[in-house]
């Protein structure tokens, strides 16, 4: 966090974000920060689908405990909630 805040006060990002933690580790990260005063995380990217829900259990909760915006990657699933799936089925093999 120490690093990550170096880069911040120096203009070289404006801010730092988080991919594929878990919230154990989001959270102390920001604790630490809050209590060294330095730049927090502002930003989670998870995995986040109809299919994979498993964020909603602590992810999803703790960023909106702790203030982050969240972005999903592979909303659709891989293509899977798309319609224009082109796997087949066991039943048709």
């Amino acid at each position: 966090m120490r690093g990550l805040d170096d880069l911040v006060r120096t203009g070289k990002v404006l801010y730092v974000g988080i991919s594929d933690a878990p919230a154990w580790y989001v959270s102390r990260a920001n604790t630490l920060a809050e209590l060294s005063g330095w730049s927090p995380f502002i930003g989670l990217q998870i995995e986040y689908s109809l299919i994979q829900r498993t964020p909603e259990r602590e992810l999803i909760p703790m960023a909106e405990d702790l203030g982050l915006s969240v972005t999903s990657w592979s909303p659709l699933a891989s293509g899977l909630l798309s319609g224009n799936s082109k796997t087949t089925s066991p039943a048709s093999n």
